[in-house]
């Protein structure tokens, strides 16, 4: 996702970091779940950063990557692969 960027960088806590305006730059990428092709769409892997000042919320101009490998070598997308679609989580049958 990173080679699309006009530049990003890593967090404090590990998030990447960068400019909303690559969301244009960007593609949306497609994931197969129980037969089923899932679109994930830029406005879905890139979330706003936001910050509060004088009492009122703004966009920073700055979006984080929703999208993450983790320890075991594993990509996790996380709610990035809900957005837009009706989803349920049957705890009785995990």
């Amino acid at each position: 996702m990173t080679e699309y960027a006009t530049g990003y960088y890593f967090s404090s806590d590990g998030q990447t970091v960068m400019d909303c305006s690559n969301s244009a730059n960007m593609n949306s990428f497609y994931i197969l779940v129980v037969d089923k092709w899932i679109e994930i769409q830029p406005v879905d892997y890139l979330i706003a950063l936001r910050t509060t000042y004088a009492s009122s919320e703004r966009k920073t101009g700055a979006c984080r990557l929703a999208i993450a490998q983790s320890w075991d070598s594993d990509w996790h997308i996380g709610t990035a692969g809900l957005v837009g679609y009706y989803t349920e989580f049957d705890f009785t049958n995990a």
